[in-house]
């Protein structure tokens, strides 16, 4: 497994380092696709690559399809859903009006290297035919106090675990602020007021109970960073995800809060939110930490 771990990270990494000497505005970018990358190949001017998640796709670049039945989906610029190729129409050129800058940039990339090992580590899992977390309640991204900034906002906890669980926030005097009971691991609140203070968290399964400290800091203490107004919201909330979990593991139930919205129309999302549910973090020092 170490050694694909490592190939996934060449990959993506030799895929943004090709793609940056080109000196070519992207069209858009690998949303997902079937099985492993080596049953795709994206051949280009610059030579052929395989595909990772977010990786960028270019004008005139055409992808081949080498499984039957398999599939690979695009995000294209100025087209709605999703491209999605199989044997049935690759090999056709991709053409598309590109951005006037690249929607790429080094913070995602940074990103998009975790993202595609988590997703290598899930796909290894599914070809072993190994199914999801069971046994006991376990909630990761809650094994230390977590911390949150002021506004209004839906709450988000994840947990690992095979049953439902019921989780409750309440302030520091014990009133309750949000409540709900959920299955599938991912709990989204109604959008609440949170304002500067002490808060915990509870889930439970109703066999074993997780409790953890939420520190709400004041909205003018939150972490700075810009968005690209040229970027597809997905990708900037995908790249402040990375950033804040990757920065300090206090933040890794604020991350969740900014990507859990977009993990049910995107792979990417979808990738990174199972990950922080699971506790693990993008690696490395993130650009701007």
């Amino acid at each position: 497994m170490k050694t694909c771990l490592v190939a996934a990270c060449i990959v993506a990494a030799m895929t943004f380092i090709a793609n940056a000497a080109e000196k070519r505005v992207e069209i858009g970018y690998v949303e997902s696709f079937d099985g492993k990358a080596d049953a795709f190949v994206i051949h280009r001017a610059g030579g052929d690559v395989h595909p990772a998640l977010l990786a960028p796709i270019y004008n005139d670049d055409a992808i081949e399809v080498a499984t039957a039945g398999a599939t690979i989906r695009l995000k294209l610029t100025g087209r709605p859903g999703q491209v999605i190729i199989s044997q049935a129409n690759h090999n056709a050129k991709l053409a598309a009006e590109p951005p006037k800058t690249s929607m790429f940039s080094p913070l995602l990339e940074w990103a998009s290297r975790s993202i595609n090992i988590f997703d290598t580590e899930e796909r290894e899992l599914v070809a072993a035919n190994i199914r999801g977390s069971s046994g006991e309640l376990s909630a990761p991204a809650l094994a230390r106090p977590q911390a949150l900034f002021a506004g209004r906002q839906s709450f988000v906890v994840g947990w690992l675990g095979p049953r439902q669980a019921s989780i409750r926030l309440t302030d520091a005097r014990g009133g309750e602020i949000a409540s709900g009971r959920a299955a599938g691991g991912l709990w989204t609140s109604q959008p609440i007021n949170l304002t500067s203070g002490r808060y915990t968290v509870v889930v439970s399964d109703g066999q074993r109970s997780i409790q953890q400290t939420v520190d709400v800091r004041p909205t003018a203490e939150a972490p700075t960073w810009r968005a690209d107004p040229a970027t597809a919201p997905e990708l900037n909330d995908i790249s402040v995800a990375a950033w804040l979990a990757g920065s300090d593991d206090r933040f890794m139930l604020a991350a969740l809060q900014k990507i859990a919205p977009h993990a049910r129309d995107s792979q990417p999302a979808r990738v990174l939110t199972k990950a922080l549910v699971s506790g693990r973090r993008p690696q490395g020092k993130p650009p701007g930490a």
